[in-house]
C-alpha cells in the first residue's frame, strides 16, 4: 500500500504558501464584496450604472467616441460633482434608461452641452447635473467585449467552471 508522504517544508516554504493563501483569500474576498455591492445597487436602486465604492464600470457599446473610446472598451467612471468643458462624462438621457458617454463641450450654468468625438453635431439635448453618472477616469480597452461575453450562455458556463475550478484548487492548497 502506497502512503502519500509530503516532506516537511522548509521555514521559506511554510511563510510562502501561507502568504500566497493570504493574498489569494484576500483577492477572492474583495471580489465577493465588490460583487455584491453592484448587486444591491442595481436591485435596490435599480441604477443603469451599478457602482461600488463610487466608481462604475461600463461597456461602451456605440462608436460616437470613437478615436478615444472604442466599441467593447470598459470605461470607469467616477461621481465627482465637478464637471469642466473637456470633460467625458457618462450620463443618462432624459427618458432613457441606457447610458451615454460623451465630451463637454460647453456649459451654461447647471446645464451641459455634449458631443460625441466621432459625432458631427452636439447631442440634441442638454445634461443636467442630476442625468450624470460620472467622469470618465480610465478606459481599458477591448475588455468590454469579454465582459459582454460573459453574459451569454457560453460565457456564464465559462464562468461557472472557472469559479468551481477556483474553489477545487483552494481545497486543494488546504490538503
Amino acid at each position: 500500500m502506497d502512503v502519500l508522504f509530503d516532506p516537511p517544508q522548509s521555514e521559506w516554504e511554510r511563510i510562502l504558501r501561507s502568504l500566497g493563501r493570504a493574498v489569494l483569500y484576500t483577492v477572492a474576498a474583495f471580489i465577493v464584496i465588490v460583487a455584491a455591492a453592484l448587486l444591491y445597487d442595481r436591485a435596490v436602486n435599480r441604477s443603469a450604472a451599478p457602482s461600488a465604492f463610487g466608481y462604475s464600470a461600463l461597456v461602451v457599446a456605440t462608436g460616437s467616441m470613437s478615436g478615444s473610446i472604442e466599441i467593447g472598451d470598459l470605461v470607469i467612471v467616477q461621481k465627482t460633482g465637478d464637471y469642466r468643458v473637456g470633460d467625458v462624462i457618462t450620463f443618462l438621457p432624459a427618458g432613457s434608461d441606457v447610458t451615454t458617454t460623451h465630451r463637454i463641450i460647453r456649459t451654461e450654468g447647471n446645464l451641459y452641452y455634449t458631443k460625441g468625438d466621432a459625432n458631427a453635431s452636439e447631442d440634441t439635448a442638454p445634461v443636467t447635473r442630476g442625468q450624470i453618472v460620472g467622469e470618465v477616469v480610465a478606459v481599458v480597452p477591448g475588455i468590454g467585449l469579454f465582459f459582454e461575453w460573459l453574459k451569454t450562455p457560453d460565457g456564464l458556463l465559462f464562468a461557472g467552471i472557472t469559479v468551481a475550478l477556483a474553489v477545487a484548487f483552494v481545497f486543494v492548497l488546504r490538503m
